[in-house]
């Protein structure tokens, strides 16, 4: 997970030994990013290594993190993995950042769209954001969005699950 333009945090699914979890050479990102400079493993949590490197990332670049040689504490060795992750820092929303682009509360009768109800966001920033615990609400209703990616220009379609094909984009 990245935690800033130079720093990423590694969670293990269990705790790992400090001596290999924080030793440099079991670690390397692509894209000439190299080897980090530092690695800690958090003494709260044994499972986190929190890594820090000498080039910062590229913001919306998808990188692969290699890391082999780390020991848990049962001295079982993982011999090689390779972790794909996008470099975004999600940003706050500020006013107008989200924009709603269309709003069909009732489809009947239907005008060449699908006869569903749905809106349509529209990311007019160049920042990203996570939709997770954003609401939607009405005088009676408030849907609790999930976990998504709005990119900087980027629309989505949000309706209700079963109704996500007929719009041929994104769906939350």
């Amino acid at each position: 997970e990245p935690v800033s333009e130079t720093q990423l945090n590694v969670q293990f699914s269990e705790p790992v030994d400090e001596l290999s979890a924080e030793l440099l050479t079991n670690y390397t990102v692509n894209n000439d990013v190299g080897a980090p400079t530092i690695a800690v493993r958090d003494d709260m949590d044994e499972k986190n290594v929190l890594l820090t490197f000498p080039v910062a990332f590229e913001l919306g670049t998808t990188y692969v993190l290699t890391v082999a040689g780390i020991e848990d504490l049962s001295s079982n060795t993982l011999v090689m993995s390779e972790i794909e992750f996008d470099f975004i820092l999600f940003a706050e929303a500020m006013w107008n950042n989200v924009i709603f682009t269309e709003f069909l509360a009732d489809p009947s009768p239907p005008e060449s769209l699908p006869e569903v109800e749905f809106v349509e966001l529209y990311n007019r920033s160049d920042k990203y954001f996570n939709l997770e615990n954003w609401e939607i609400a009405d005088f009676t209703t408030v849907a609790e969005l999930s976990e998504y990616v709005l990119k900087p220009g980027e629309y989505v379609v949000i309706c209700n699950s079963g109704d996500a094909d007929l719009f041929g984009l994104a769906n939350i």
